[in-house]
């Protein structure tokens, strides 16, 4: 199984349900043997917890080999998984949008002072701890990347490779044979 790679289709929002398919999904793989993965990803992100939780699991995985694929389009905290890849690349006709963390306010939420306080308070650790982790990946400092949360652009492929998101533009290509799965929102 050294050299088996399994290829995942993660077209969907990071969240608990399409994080905890994924991270049980790689676990199994490992214990099966395998090391070699590629991970084609469309998201429009999701939670900054999650998709934190997925980088976490991802970086620390001794012995593998992970490349990310951007299928379509990476958005906002979607970037953290894609920058997990040893091997990092796009198709040419997709895109990646940076912009800082927000919080979602659904129907008639009663919000007291505290509670918004304490939000802005997480709200601001989530948009230090992504700013450090991508520029980290991309070797930017946490400054830059906060500038770029700040003009909230969406990057094509070609301005992703100048800034160091992707080492290639590449076309997917899928091959016969190779075990696949697909993570999707449901």
């Amino acid at each position: 199984m050294e050299d088996q790679i399994i290829y995942i289709n993660f077209v969907a929002e990071i969240n608990e349900k399409t994080s905890a398919h994924l991270l049980f999904l790689l676990t199994d793989q490992l214990r099966a043997g395998v090391k070699k993965f590629h991970i084609n990803i469309a998201s429009n992100g999701g939670t900054v917890f999650h998709a934190v939780s997925i980088y976490n699991f991802i970086s620390g995985l001794q012995e593998t080999e992970i490349h990310t694929h951007n299928l379509g389009q990476i958005d906002s905290s979607a970037n953290l998984f894609f920058l997990t890849g040893h091997k990092r690349t796009a198709s040419k006709a997709s895109t990646f949008l940076l912009h800082p963390p927000q919080m979602n306010v659904a129907g008639n939420a009663s919000l007291t002072i505290d509670f918004l306080k304490e939000r802005v308070g997480s709200i601001e650790k989530d948009q230090i701890k992504m700013a450090e982790i991508i520029g980290n990946r991309i070797g930017k400092t946490s400054s830059d990347v906060l500038e770029m949360f700040r003009a909230r652009k969406t990057y094509s492929s070609s301005e992703a490779l100048e800034l160091g998101f992707i080492d290639s533009i590449e076309e997917y290509i899928g091959k016969p044979g190779v075990p696949m799965f697909s993570i999707m929102n449901q």
